[in-house]
């Protein structure tokens, strides 16, 4: 039981690191270098959820494998990455 609690508390953690990075990645366009940080942070937000979320549902679920985590990874970071990418604008010179 106490292992579903850490579980699901780390796939919130992921989640909302994710949400905030996301936030503060929208707010602030003009620095490049803060951009690329909260990317990253976004990405590892995506990351910590997609832990959590695997074993969560490993648990209940015998036939989800390490390749189903693996798959559930790239579509999530591909879907963050199409978030993303919009903000970074190339300059006009």
């Amino acid at each position: 039981m106490m292992s579903h609690i850490f579980w699901i508390l780390w796939l919130l953690f992921g989640l909302g690191l994710f949400i905030y990075s996301f936030i503060l990645f929208r707010k602030n366009k003009q620095d490049v270098e803060s951009l690329k940080i909260y990317g990253v942070f976004s990405y590892f937000g995506i990351a910590i959820f997609v832990c959590g979320l695997s074993s969560v549902i490993g648990e209940y679920v015998k036939s989800f494998r390490w390749f189903d985590t693996i798959v559930l990874l790239i579509v999530l970071e591909l879907l963050a990455h199409w978030l993303l990418r919009p903000g970074f604008k190339k300059k006009e010179k």
